[in-house]
């Protein structure tokens, strides 16, 4: 039984706000690379290792958040997510307080630790974020309320890129860090709200029955073609565009003689465009009721913009919008339409998969796009065809 529209814009925007700080926490390190690494006495390797932290052990861990969901339900699974995400990054602070200037290798290892804890936690909220929207949430607005969620989530990241570091200069690191631990401690709060509100909803109207562990499993296999379709698509369309804004720094400045904050700025128009984009997209999707028609005319912008940046001297903007559709289509479209090809009960399973599958893939193409980022051409030619790929898979969906 759904809740009144009301109600869905509640639990839309109190779950946005869960999403938000995790976001928010993630963007505030790299603002606070060089002073980091400069009290810590570690180089740009060992800083490095904060994200391998993060993002390799989430490669299975968030497979077990997905049966966690599934098993005991989004209202538990995000109070125990966000508390691991916010115990992981209370460490992170806590110990480079006490110990970042009398002991930083100390500290530095001690903060890797609340780094896996902070990773752990994060990916497994960004999961259950989108199983609960999909319970809650009528499917007429399903997809707008996605897009709303995920844009917040974005401009979490944008509004810490733009502040923290200036809070950093006002202030010292410590306090930037308290900083940014207070808004990711405002998204803690909301959850321990989306509980008490699904509390009071599964005692007094409905009472979730647990999907037995071994039944869990066994519905992978039940997922059907198109489920695999989407994933393939979101591999092929999101790989090229995270590699683009990884690596894209230095060719700006090198091929268009842009400075550093030029080309930062022009970087963040991509996520820029992604956060009024992905809504507008979202609303399209549940005013057409044609998601598939949506990501097949939106696969062609991506591929275009990648020639247009490997082969041209014309301005970099025309290239960047181009790839800023189609993220802001991927955005909207993908993760809602996973919603409508799997049982609500096996959500949790279907999210954390199609997670686990792209931060595999993640991890092994940021080596190759690493591998070949001084040669611009050849890296771009890379992000062409994957991103092309997307037009054949966008189609086979489409007839499928």
């Amino acid at each position: 039984m759904k809740l009144s529209k009301k109600w869905q814009i509640l639990i839309t925007f109190i779950i946005a706000s869960v999403a938000l700080g995790g976001y928010f926490w993630d963007s505030a390190l790299p603002s606070l690379e060089t002073p980091l690494i400069e009290i810590l006495g570690i180089n740009t390797l060992m800083y490095g290792i904060f994200y391998s932290v993060y993002s390799i052990p989430n490669i299975v861990l968030v497979l077990l958040a997905g049966i966690f969901i599934d098993y005991f339900g989004n209202h538990i699974a995000l109070v125990l997510f966000s508390s691991v995400q916010f115990l992981g990054s209370f460490m992170m602070v806590f110990f480079f307080q006490i110990l970042g200037y009398q002991k930083p290798k100390v500290a530095y290892y001690l903060m890797l630790i609340g780094m896996f804890f902070f990773g752990a936690g994060n990916e497994s909220v960004n999961i259950v974020k989108r199983s609960a929207c999909a319970e809650w949430i009528d499917r007429k607005y399903l997809s707008v309320a996605t897009a709303i969620i995920t844009s917040t989530s974005r401009l979490g990241s944008i509004v810490s890129f733009l502040t923290t570091g200036q809070v950093y200069k006002a202030t010292n690191i410590i306090i930037a860090l308290w900083y940014a631990l207070i808004i990711l401690s405002l998204s803690f709060i909301a959850s321990f709200t989306f509980f008490l509100i699904n509390y009071i909803r599964y005692k007094r109207r409905i009472k979730r029955k647990h999907v037995i562990f071994k039944e869990i499993i066994l519905s992978i296999r039940k997922f059907p073609v198109k489920y695999w379709i989407i994933i393939m698509i979101m591999i092929f369309g999101y790989l090229p565009i995270y590699g683009f804004k990884s690596f894209s720094n230095a060719i700006l400045i090198g091929k268009w003689n842009y400075s550093l904050m030029d080309a930062d700025t022009l970087l963040a128009v991509i996520d820029m465009m992604a956060i009024p984009g992905t809504i507008f997209i979202g609303w399209l999707m549940d005013y057409t009721r044609m998601p598939a028609w949506i990501m097949m005319i939106g696969s062609v912008y991506a591929p275009v913009g990648y020639l247009i940046l490997a082969f041209t001297y014309s301005p970099p903007i025309w290239g960047i919008l181009l790839i800023g559709v189609q993220w802001s289509i991927l955005s909207a479209v993908i993760w809602p339409t996973i919603s409508t090809l799997v049982d609500l009960k096996y959500h949790g399973i279907a999210y954390a998969l199609a997670s686990s599958i792209f931060n595999l893939m993640l991890t092994i193409m940021d080596i190759i796009f690493g591998y070949v980022a001084n040669i611009y051409w050849l890296l771009y030619t890379l992000f062409t065809i994957f991103s092309g790929t997307t037009i054949i898979l966008s189609l086979i969906n489409l007839l499928v």
